[in-house]
C-alpha cells in the first residue's frame, strides 16, 4: 500500500469513527469519550514507567502518529512543547477540535515517508504507541526509526512500540466477527493489519540512525516496546572496542598504548570486560577514567562484546581489539611479524593445502597468504584478517551487521571477512600499522597452550553456517586425509628418531582427530563456535 492510499484509509476511518479506530477496545456503537482520554494518560504513564523515563518541562517531544491527539494531550502536561504528527489530515482536524487552547502543541501533517516536517536535531524525544504495527510495509517503519535519529538532538530519547510478531498481521478466517470487520471496511486491508519488523533489522536501523537501544520489552510480541538514546555526534575517527578477560596487566599496557590517540581525539576507547575475576574492570575504573567501560556479568565472547560498542558509537571506523595488544606509534617491531591474514577455507584452497601442491607455485602460495610463503612487508588486499586488531569502515560494518554472535570465540573474524567479501568489500593488509600482540593471553587460560585445534573447530562451525553441511564435510575429508598423510610420515620418522619426532607425531595425531570429528551432523557442527 502506498502513502496516498494509507492517508486515504485513515481519513476514512477518522470520518467513520475516529475514537474507536484510535482505541478499538472502546464500544464501536457508543465509544466512551471520557474513558478514551483518561486511557491516553494511562498509556503515556505506563510506557514512561516501563523504562524509568521522565519528561522534563523544557523538553520538546514529537508524538508520531498522533491521531486525534489523545497521547499528545498527555505528553503536553509534561513537556515544554509537543509536535503531533500524523499522515491523516482528517485525524489532525479532529485533534485540533478536541484539544483547543493547548498552545504547547503544534499539529503537523506528515507525508507517511518520514518525519520531514521536523528539522534535524530539533527535538529531545520521540514517542509513539500502537502506530507502527499498523504500517503495511516494515521498510517504512524502519525508515521512521532512522528519521528519529535525524530529528533527535544528541542525548535525546525515543520511546515507541513496534510489532515483532508476524503471525498477528493476517486477516482472520471468515467468521461472524470477520464479516463485521469487513462491513467496517477493515478486512483484508493492509493499512489495518500492518506488519512486523525483524529485530535484527530494527537494531541495524537504530545503529544507522545513531541510536543506542537501551531497553527492549516483550520481544516477539505485537507490542514490543523500544527505548533508545541518540548517541552524541561522533568527534573521534575510530571507536576502539577492546575485549578483556582476565588479562589485567596486558590490558593496562594496551590502554596506555592507546592513550595518546585518545588524547588527540582520534580514538574513542571502550573496554568490554567479560566478567574477569582478576580486577580488570576495577583497573579501568581506577586508572583510566577516559575509557568507557562495559562490565558484563557473563562472558559474552569476542564478537558479541565488540557489537555492544558498535551499537553505542557512530564513528566512521570501528576497531576490534584484544586486550593483549599494544599499538605502536609507527615503528616495526623488534620481534618477528606474526602471521595475521589467511585464505578462506574453500575446497580448492583446502585441496592445495592438504596435498602440499601450493609448494609448486610461489605466486599461488603468496596469493593464498600461506604462512612462510608470502611477503609480509607488502601492503595488499587479502582474503581476511585476524581480529586481534582489525579496523572496519562503519558503512561496511553496518551493511553486514557486525560480528555474527553465533561465533562465540574464534573464527568470528573469518566470518566477518567472508560476509564483507560477499557484500563487495575488500580487506587490506597494511604493514605500517603495527601492534604488539601477546598471542592467546586470554584463550590459553581457557583452552590450554594448543589453540589451533579450537580455532579449526570454530572454522567448521563457520563453514556449516555459511556453506552447508556437505561442503563442510568435503573440506573436513580433505583436511583429514592431508593430516593422516602427515601423521603417517611423522610415525615413520618417530620410529627412527623418537626424541626428535615424537612431539610432531602427537600433534598430527591430534589434527587427524580434529578433522575426523567434523564429519558429524549439522546440529553438532553448529555447536563448534
Amino acid at each position: 500500500m502506498g502513502y496516498v492510499q494509507s492517508e486515504r484509509f485513515w481519513d476514512e476511518r477518522a470520518r467513520e469513527n475516529a475514537l474507536y479506530f484510535v482505541d478499538n477496545e472502546l464500544d464501536y456503537e457508543n465509544p466512551d469519550a471520557e474513558s478514551f482520554w483518561r486511557r491516553g494518560e494511562d498509556v503515556v504513564e505506563r510506557m514512561l514507567d516501563s523504562v524509568g523515563l521522565s519528561i522534563g518541562p523544557d523538553e520538546q517531544v514529537a508524538d508520531i502518529g498522533c491521531g486525534v491527539g489523545r497521547l499528545t494531550r498527555a505528553l503536553a502536561t509534561r513537556a515544554g512543547h509537543v509536535y503531533g504528527i500524523d499522515v491523516s489530515s482528517e485525524m489532525l482536524g479532529l485533534a485540533k477540535e478536541h484539544n483547543p487552547g493547548l498552545d504547547k502543541i503544534e499539529w503537523l501533517h506528515g507525508d507517511g515517508r518520514g518525519l520531514e516536517p521536523l528539522e534535524d536535531a530539533s527535538v529531545d524525544g520521540c514517542f509513539s504507541h500502537v502506530v507502527f504495527q499498523h504500517i503495511p510495509d516494515p521498510g517504512i517503519t524502519l525508515g521512521d526509526v532512522r528519521e528519529m535519529g535525524r530529528v533527535l538532538r544528541p542525548g535525546g530519547w525515543a520511546l515507541f512500540q513496534v510489532s515483532t510478531d508476524p503471525t498477528v498481521h493476517r486477516p482472520p478466517a471468515t467468521s461472524l466477527k470477520g464479516r463485521v470487520k469487513a462491513l467496517l471496511g477493515r478486512r483484508d486491508n493492509s493499512a489495518w493489519w500492518g506488519s512486523a519488523v525483524d529485530l535484527d533489522d530494527l537494531r541495524a536501523a537504530a545503529t544507522q540512525a545513531g541510536l543506542s537501544i537501551e531497553t527492549l520489552l516483550d520481544a516477539g510480541s505485537q507490542y514490543t516496546t523500544v527505548f533508545a538514546k541518540r548517541l552524541p555526534v561522533a568527534t573521534s575517527t575510530v571507536a576502539v572496542a577492546i575485549v578483556s578477560w582476565n588479562t589485567r596487566d596486558l590490558l593496562d599496557r594496551c590502554l596506555r598504548s592507546l592513550q595518546p590517540s585518545a588524547e588527540r581525539g582520534v580514538a574513542d576507547v571502550w573496554v568490554v570486560d567479560n566478567a574477569s575475576t582478576d580486577g580488570s574492570a576495577e583497573l579501568v575504573r581506577e586508572r583510566f577514567g577516559w575509557v568507557k567501560l562495559i562490565a558484563s556479568e557473563e562472558n559474552l565472547g569476542f564478537g558479541s562484546a565488540v557489537n555492544l560498542v558498535a551499537e553505542r558509537t557512530a564513528t566512521p571506523w570501528i576497531a576490534a581489539a584484544n586486550a593483549d595488544i599494544a599499538v605502536r606509534p609507527g615503528a616495526m617491531p623488534n620481534g618477528e611479524t606474526q602471521h595475521s591474514v589467511f585464505a578462506f577455507p574453500t575446497i580448492p584452497f583446502t585441496l592445495l593445502l592438504a596435498t602440499g601442491a601450493f609448494r609448486l607455485s610461489r605466486r599461488l602460495a603468496d596469493r593464498y597468504a600461506l604462512p612462510g610463503h608470502w611477503d609480509s612487508e607488502r601492503a595488499r588486499r587479502v582474503p581476511w584478517a585476524v581480529a586481534a586488531f582489525v579496523l572496519v569502515r562503519r558503512s561496511a560494518w553496518d551493511e553486514i551487521g557486525g560480528f555474527d554472535e553465533r561465533q562465540w570465540m574464534y573464527a568470528e573474524d573469518l566470518d566477518l571477512g567472508w560476509r564483507l567479501r560477499q557484500a563487495g568489500w575488500a580487506t587490506r593488509y597494511e604493514p605500517r600499522a603495527v601492534v604488539d600482540h601477546e598471542n592467546g593471553a586470554s584463550t590459553k587460560q581457557l583452552f590450554g597452550q594448543e589453540l589451533a585445534p579450537h580455532w579449526q573447530r570454530s572454522t567448521y562451525g563457520f563453514l556449516v553456517r555459511r556453506r552447508g553441511t556437505l561442503y563442510t564435510w568435503v573440506v573436513a575429508l580433505l583436511n583429514f586425509f592431508g593430516a593422516l598423510l602427515r601423521y603417517g610420515r611423522a610415525v615413520y620418522r618417530a620410529t627412527r628418531d623418537p626424541a626428535r619426532f615424537a612431539d610432531e607425531r602427537g600433534a598430527y595425531g591430534r589434527w587427524v582427530l580434529v578433522h575426523l570429528r567434523a564429519l558429524r551432523g549439522r546440529s553438532t557442527l553448529e555447536g563448534f563456535r
